[in-house]
């Protein structure tokens, strides 16, 4: 598969469980913001270590917990982000106050099967559903709801040659 021209170079907002993390290991073309976010906190707190079979988004928390601040590392994760942008790279970011910085910003459907998944079943979907539009809503921001997942949006498929 072939990212769509439009995505290239860009910086996406996408729900979280929506199959980021996935595709940014698949292609080289694509980032996971949340990698650019370990890597700032290892940077600025290297005494902070992400333990084995720690997940990104434990490992971002239990950070936020210890030491009461993400702002500023939402804010270094942006300008790598940014660079790679520059680069060529596209940044998929599921870090909600982003999506104001976001080239696009992509909504899930709450009963879209990884988003149920991701928040463990369709009343916690609804909720982080709600949450974002209304976020979107307060601060004018466009955002698409995806009646798909995110790699059919993404992606250019190959056509199959008879």
């Amino acid at each position: 598969m072939t990212l769509k021209e439009r995505y290239r170079s860009q910086f996406i907002y996408v729900t979280p469980g929506s199959g980021k993390t996935t595709l940014a290991k698949d292609y080289k073309v694509l980032y996971d913001s949340d990698d650019l976010m370990i890597e700032v906190i290892k940077e600025i707190h290297p005494e902070f270590p992400l333990i084995n079979n720690q997940t990104v988004q434990e490992y971002i928390h239990e950070f936020v917990k210890k030491y009461k601040y993400k702002t500023k590392i939402n804010k270094l994760a942006l300008k790598r982000a940014k660079y790679l942008n520059q680069d060529g790279f596209t940044v998929l970011t599921g870090t909600l106050k982003l999506a104001k910085d976001a080239d696009y910003v992509f909504v899930m459907k709450p009963e879209n099967p990884r988003i149920i998944s991701r928040f463990k079943n369709i009343i916690e979907s609804n909720k982080f559903y709600e949450l974002q539009i209304n976020y979107f809503n307060e601060n004018n921001i466009p955002f698409h709801i995806l009646n798909m997942n995110l790699e059919d949006e993404l992606f250019v498929k190959k056509s199959s040659s008879t």
